[in-house]
């Protein structure tokens, strides 16, 4: 695990600071800048600072790495914490610190990790919905998620119950990895039904984040918070299932508030599960029916342009030949390919994220 830098320690000892508060914090970061070693001079331009908190910067001015414990004797104890759970730091002036989360208008000001932080900038798909979805919620969540892994993509949802579950273990069934967003300090695992998921995500290469403290329970209102995370590290946000006035729904308007593209899944009329959904394709979110239609639609600049987005393994790249404009089911496939079923499905799943195919009444027609 790398070493935190001097400016995230120095953060780290203001969050456990008796003057200092997370607003407090969260106003400094806003007004004298990303990196809190320059606070002190950047606060002399600025009035209006309260005595006690003036007293505290000028004291930052005299620090070092060598001497922050001089005035905030407790940091050492946080970092054998952290280093005891194995969480590393990253605050907004870190150069690994990811470049969309600092265009926030609420920055995080710290960062706590578990896993593997270069996922932070690799493309991503957000995907997000109810707790209570719907088997076929469950099901599409899952499905959607592994045809993006196989794409390359990482999924960042928020290890939630139902959609967010589903998602991450969509993405684990395809080998690829997946971000985690917690509400909760990285000291415990929420839900306590998820905690062996979360430690599958970091077995196979995953990451676990929060821009809470260890110690820190699951509060309610730290969710709806979070989520402008998960879809800021994004560059694609997917409403699975949500109800009217869900989570999942203001997640949509922190999306659509950072010009990150939304796509929902559309539903039955009948179905409360699908209302948010449906709402937010009459407010102007793209209709997602296949991983195709977001991957379509996104401009994926991080990429390198003279490069294929996706490139085919060989058993899609020999069922793509096989296909063609009329309609063929997925048993006359296996039959023509004489390969598993499990690998069929693996394949046509690169084929359709890819965007070479489609399906039509449970066959499968190349574009």
């Amino acid at each position: 695990m790398k070493k935190p830098s001097f400016a995230a320690q120095l953060m780290l000892g203001l969050h456990a600071h008796p003057l200092f508060n997370r607003q407090d914090i969260a106003y400094f970061v806003q007004t004298l800048g990303h990196d809190p070693t320059r606070w002190s001079n950047n606060a002399q331009t600025l009035n209006g600072i309260r005595s006690d908190h003036q007293q505290l910067l000028d004291s930052l001015s005299c620090l070092d790495s060598s001497n922050v414990a001089d005035v905030m004797p407790y940091v050492d104890d946080l970092l054998s914490q952290l280093e005891k759970y194995h969480v590393g730091i990253l605050c907004p002036s870190d150069e690994d610190f990811p470049a969309q989360l600092k265009q926030l208008t609420n920055v995080p000001s710290l960062l706590f990790y578990r896993g593997n932080p270069s996922l932070l900038g690799m493309p991503q798909v957000a995907m997000v919905g109810s707790r209570q979805a719907s088997l076929q919620g469950l099901r599409a969540s899952r499905e959607f998620a592994y045809q993006f892994a196989k794409g390359g993509f990482v999924i960042t949802s928020g290890l939630a119950r139902g959609v967010d579950g589903a998602a991450h273990r969509g993405c684990l069934d395809a080998e690829g990895h997946t971000i985690a967003v917690m509400a909760c300090g990285l000291d415990t695992i929420y839900p306590k039904k998820h905690k062996g998921l979360g430690q599958e995500i970091l077995e196979k290469g995953g990451l676990l984040l929060s821009e809470y403290p260890l110690g820190m329970p699951p509060l309610p209102h730290q969710f709806p918070i979070r989520n402008r995370i998960i879809t800021g590290l994004s560059q694609a946000l997917l409403v699975v299932e949500a109800g009217l006035h869900s989570g999942s729904v203001v997640s949509a308007k922190w999306a659509a508030e950072q010009g990150i593209d939304v796509y929902a899944l559309p539903g039955s009329i009948y179905s409360p599960q699908s209302e948010g959904c449906l709402e937010l394709i009459k407010q102007g979110a793209t209709l997602a029916t296949s991983p195709a239609d977001v991957v379509a639609g996104v401009q994926w600049d991080i990429f390198d342009s003279t490069k294929s987005l996706i490139e085919l393994s060989s058993e899609a790249q020999n069922i793509l030949s096989f296909l063609s404009s009329d309609p063929i089911g997925a048993d006359q496939i296996i039959q023509h390919t004489q390969y598993p079923a499990a690998r069929v499905m693996a394949a046509l799943a690169e084929c359709e994220v890819a965007g070479h195919i489609t399906m039509v009444a449970n066959r499968y027609v190349r574009r």
